[in-house]
């Protein structure tokens, strides 16, 4: 058997290096002949010395490992399987909503930092869920986000920091729950919202009023110490169902790759963020490592995101958008010390121009890890 498994394995090989037709997508045909060789059954090779007598034992080891990695390559998503972590969400008062067929084995549609996979955050349809996040319903009947984590990360702890800040210029998303599982992960729930890619094309009329919210949102966490690394289009939600009260209110999102700061002065290195939302000086993925300025990072991609919202404002807005535009040719600025502070659009165009309305659900109160 293991000489059919080096036969195979060296015809897989030959083709590979011969066959230039239909090879420009490697990674797949690398894929498929390791999904054909997993279905043949083959005998782990190891590199372990045991005793005759302890083969079995030893093989059934291996196998179970290669069952313990396969079952957690989708990273949180399989949590949502696990009949206990079901049964703690039920007794917390969490409904999962059921995800069409197949769509737990979706792609992601990008990437980023190079760390992990990045699918757009809190989004009302199905199609942008990240692998590590799930819809539900609460016990009073709110959509809901539950995105898995761990008890240190630094998404729960900013968000915990952010939320208890109450300030109309608080664009970041609340934190609605926690929950605490006996499997040693954690979960965080945040309300479920609509993503702008999908609603902003709806809402020209709103259109200058969310970029403004979203500079205010930026400066607002640039104020309080903390710089997102990661901001555009994916990682920005519309609340919407505030059509008849006051215009849509915009929520930033996915802080997994955010960093505390002290001020613009704070440097850092190492590539991140989603091209091409990312500062010319943070680099390139496979390029050397440079340091930068997180915040100045931001501000750079605040200008490329003052752009894509001026694509959708009314044709009356004119004076607007050449305004807005102009500040963000300061912003990209290829010399980061050359970017403007996001305050002075603000001194500009004084506080944003619209309603507030509180939040119709206040955040549930942390709880306890459960026992049962």
């Amino acid at each position: 058997m293991a000489f059919e498994f080096l036969f195979r394995l060296y015809n897989f090989v030959s083709a590979a290096q011969t066959d230039n037709d239909g090879f420009n997508a490697p990674q797949q045909r690398l894929e498929l002949a390791k999904q054909s060789v997993a279905r043949k059954n083959y005998p782990t090779i190891s590199s372990k010395k045991r005793k005759l007598g302890d083969r079995e034992a030893d093989d059934d080891s291996d196998h179970n490992d290669s069952d313990d990695s396969s079952s957690t390559s989708g990273g949180g998503q399989d949590s949502f399987g696990d009949p206990l972590v079901q049964k703690e969400l039920t007794s917390a008062g969490y409904t999962l909503i059921k995800l069409p067929k197949g769509f737990e084995y979706m792609t992601p549609v990008s990437r980023h930092s190079c760390r992990c996979p990045q699918i757009v955050g809190l989004t009302s349809g199905p199609s942008k869920v990240k692998p590590t996040m799930h819809q539900a319903t609460s016990r009073s009947g709110v959509g809901v986000v539950l995105k898995t984590t761990t008890v240190d990360s630094n998404e729960r702890r900013l968000l915990q920091y952010l939320t208890g800040i109450k300030a109309a210029s608080n664009h970041t998303i609340p934190l609605y729950d926690v929950i605490d599982l006996t499997i040693g992960k954690t979960i965080v729930v945040l309300e479920r919202q609509s993503p702008l890619e999908d609603v902003i094309g709806h809402y020209r009329d709103d259109a200058v009023s969310l970029c403004l919210q979203f500079i205010e949102g930026v400066a607002f966490l640039h104020e309080h110490k903390v710089a997102h690394c990661d901001l555009k289009p994916d990682n920005v939600v519309v609340d919407t169902g505030r059509k008849s009260r006051t215009s849509p209110r915009l929520f930033i999102i996915d802080l997994d790759i955010a960093q505390a700061v002290e001020s613009e002065e704070t440097m850092t290195k190492g590539w991140c963020g989603t091209p091409p939302w990312i500062a010319p000086e943070v680099g390139s993925r496979d390029g050397p490592i440079q340091r930068y300025s997180p915040i100045l990072a931001d501000r750079w991609a605040c200008g490329e995101m003052i752009k894509y919202f001026t694509k959708y404002f009314p044709t009356n807005e004119g004076a607007q958008k050449a305004r807005l535009l102009a500040f963000a040719r300061q912003l990209v600025d290829v010399n980061p010390r050359a970017r403007p502070e996001l305050t002075q659009l603000q001194a500009m165009h004084g506080s944003t121009k619209r309603k507030t309305a509180p939040s119709p659900v206040e955040p549930i109160p942390k709880r306890p890890a459960m026992n049962e």
